[in-house]
């Protein structure tokens, strides 16, 4: 038991180490620590376990260990995590993997379109219902930007969390995402004032925070109606995370 559980994170950490050799600027992309990390947490959520449980079951503890695992990284790098997730994976996954990819293959060998027009109306329907989920009022949370200290209590309270069944008072776990939840960023002192340049290329954004305001100032390129040099949604992104509840001002020429 305890040698398949070292055999997964062996392998784990064979890749990893492949992929840094291959490409070293890899640990910078927020891809490569949710891609291992996602794979980290099943191993520890479902391997070295005893007996067989029901596939059910299992698709349940394995979608439970990668939304609870993945949530004190979602929160640090992205201030958000999407609270229908779980929902979406579990209707999207056996799509995709059942029917949208099965008659995908298939088509590419016929000399008919029919499974590749089938598989095509089976992602549409996915996309749709992936769009209804992403619609709804709750569907994402958002919070300020927590300090980087508390993602190692929040880590692990996940890992007690994750503990298999029998263990006494995993729920304790949660307690690990307090400081991730309550501390605040910290605010300039009354009086004091804090300016930040961010980089939208071209463009210009200068997000201004005082004790108890904050002033986006966006004086970006726009190259089009749908495209600009990126300054509003940086800034706003900036100004919400360090302060989500104090409101902003965006100006444009």
């Amino acid at each position: 038991m305890v040698r398949a559980a070292v055999g997964d994170f062996s392998v784990l950490a064979l890749a990893l180490l492949i992929v840094v050799l291959f490409d070293p600027w890899a640990v910078t992309s927020p891809g490569f620590w949710l891609s291992f990390g996602a794979v980290a947490m099943l191993a520890y959520a479902l391997g070295a376990r005893i007996g067989q449980i029901h596939w059910l079951k299992a698709a349940l503890q394995t979608q439970w260990a990668v939304t609870i695992g993945m949530l004190p990284l979602l929160l640090v790098m992205f201030n958000q995590t999407s609270i229908v997730s779980p929902v979406a994976n579990a209707f999207a996954i056996p799509l995709i993997s059942f029917v949208v990819t099965p008659l995908a293959l298939l088509g590419s060998f016929l000399p008919f379109d029919t499974p590749l027009n089938l598989s095509y109306q089976a992602l549409t329907i996915c996309m749709y219902v992936l769009k209804w989920l992403n619609q709804l009022p709750m569907a994402t949370w958002q919070q300020h930007a927590p300090a980087t200290w508390t993602l190692w209590p929040a880590v692990l309270g996940v890992l007690w969390i994750l503990l298999p069944r029998g263990f006494p008072m995993r729920w304790l776990g949660l307690m690990g995402f307090l400081p991730m939840l309550l501390v605040m960023p910290v605010r300039p002192v009354l009086g004091d004032m804090k300016v930040t340049v961010l980089d939208v290329g071209q463009g210009l954004s200068v997000v201004v925070q005082t004790a108890t305001h904050a002033l986006l100032y966006d004086a970006g390129p726009k190259y089009n109606e749908q495209s600009d040099a990126g300054g509003p949604h940086r800034g706003a992104i900036f100004t919400r995370r360090r302060h989500p509840e104090i409101g902003w001002i965006y100006c444009q020429p």
